[in-house]
C-alpha cells in the first residue's frame, strides 16, 4: 500500500498525470490514502460504475465529461487517457484485467456488440436518483468469442 506520494518540492500542477480506476462504488484508491484533497470535486469522475479519479497536471481534464452511459467509451477518462499518450502501470494486476481494455471493446470495429443495462444512483439537483445506465456488457463479453481471450493477451 502507498502511504505517501513524495513530489519533491514541485507545485501540484508540474506532476505528472495519474488516472485511477476506481473498482466499486465508494471505494477508495490507496493512492489517495495519504492525500483525501487530491480528488476535490472536478478530479473523480461522474460515473460511480466506471469511477476514475485524478492527479497531477491534468487531473481536471482526465475525469472532466464522463457521461453516465457508455463510461468506458468515447470522451471517457480512457479515451482522454489514450489522447494523452499515457500509461498504464500494472501492480500486481493481470495484464488481461486491466480497465482500459473496456476502451478498446468501444474502438473495436465489431458488429452487433452486446450491451447491458444496469441501475446507478446519481445525484440529480442535489438528490440521490437512480437512473438506468447502458454500457457494453463488461461481465461476459461483447461478442461471442471462440476460446477463452478475445483479445490475446494470456
Amino acid at each position: 500500500m502507498i502511504s505517501s506520494i513524495s513530489t519533491g518540492c514541485r507545485p501540484r500542477s508540474t506532476w505528472p498525470s495519474c488516472l485511477l480506476s476506481i473498482p466499486r462504488p465508494g471505494a477508495r484508491p490507496a493512492a489517495s490514502a495519504s492525500s483525501p484533497s487530491s480528488f476535490a470535486p472536478g478530479r473523480r469522475s461522474r460515473s460511480a460504475t466506471g469511477g476514475f479519479a485524478a492527479l497531477g497536471a491534468r487531473a481536471e481534464w482526465l475525469p472532466a465529461g464522463q457521461t453516465l452511459n457508455d463510461y468506458y467509451g468515447f470522451e471517457s477518462p480512457l479515451d482522454r487517457l489514450c489522447q494523452a499518450r499515457g500509461k498504464v502501470l500494472l501492480l500486481g494486476s493481470n495484464p488481461a484485467n486491466v480497465t482500459l481494455l473496456h476502451f478498446a471493446e468501444y474502438r473495436a470495429q465489431l458488429p452487433d456488440k452486446r450491451t447491458e443495462r444496469h441501475p446507478e444512483v446519481v445525484l440529480v439537483d442535489g438528490k440521490r436518483t437512480i437512473l438506468e445506465v447502458t454500457a457494453l456488457d463488461c461481465s461476459a463479453g461483447i461478442v461471442d468469442w471462440p476460446g477463452e481471450d478475445y483479445f490475446g493477451i494470456r
